[in-house]
C-alpha cells in the first residue's frame, strides 16, 4: 500500500509542476535517483517562479518519504485524508461522487485522443521495447493475482 502513497505524490508533483520529482534522460540514472536522491522541491519551472504553499510542500514531502514506514499514509488513508493540505475537502462528497469537474474535456469517443498532444501520442513506449534492459526479455511483463480478481 505505501507504494501507492508514493505514486500519488509523484502525481500531485507532476500536476502541480509539470515536472515529476526525478528526471533523467538515463534509465539507469533514473531508477537510481528513485531509490537514493532525495526530493526537491522546484523553486521554479522553465523559468517561472512556483512557490507551491507550505501545505502542499508537506503533503509532498510526506507522499514521497522513502522510508515506507514513516511515509504519510503508512497508517492508513486517514492519514492522509486529515493532513492539512485536504483541509477544504469534503470528503463525503467525494465519497458520494457530487462535486462537479472544474474542467471537462470535449471528446467525440471513448477512444479519442484530441486532448493530448502529440509528443505522447505518437511516442514509442521505450518499457515494452526487448531488449532495452540488460536482458533480451521486455522489462514489463504485468504481474497476474488470479486470486484477488486482477493483474497489472
Amino acid at each position: 500500500m505505501a507504494v501507492d502513497w508514493w505514486c500519488l505524490g509523484c502525481l500531485i508533483m507532476e500536476m502541480v509542476t509539470g515536472h515529476p520529482p526525478f528526471e533523467s534522460q538515463n534509465r539507469y540514472q533514473l531508477f537510481e535517483d528513485i531509490r537514493n536522491a532525495d526530493v526537491k522541491i522546484p523553486k521554479n519551472v522553465h523559468q517561472v517562479v512556483i512557490q507551491l504553499s507550505p501545505k502542499l510542500q508537506s503533503l509532498l514531502k510526506g507522499l514521497l518519504e522513502k522510508n515506507s514506514k514513516k511515509r504519510l499514509g503508512a497508517k492508513g488513508a486517514g492519514e492522509v485524508k486529515k493532513h492539512a493540505w485536504f483541509d477544504t475537502t469534503n470528503w463525503q462528497a467525494v465519497l458520494n461522487r457530487t462535486i462537479k469537474a472544474p474542467f471537462i474535456p470535449m471528446v467525440s469517443s471513448e477512444t479519442d485522443i484530441s486532448n493530448f498532444d502529440v509528443e505522447f501520442t505518437s511516442t514509442e513506449v521505450e518499457s515494452y521495447k526487448s531488449g532495452d534492459s540488460h536482458t533480451e526479455e521486455p522489462l514489463y511483463q504485468g504481474k497476474q493475482f488470479p486470486d484477488a480478481g486482477f493483474s497489472y
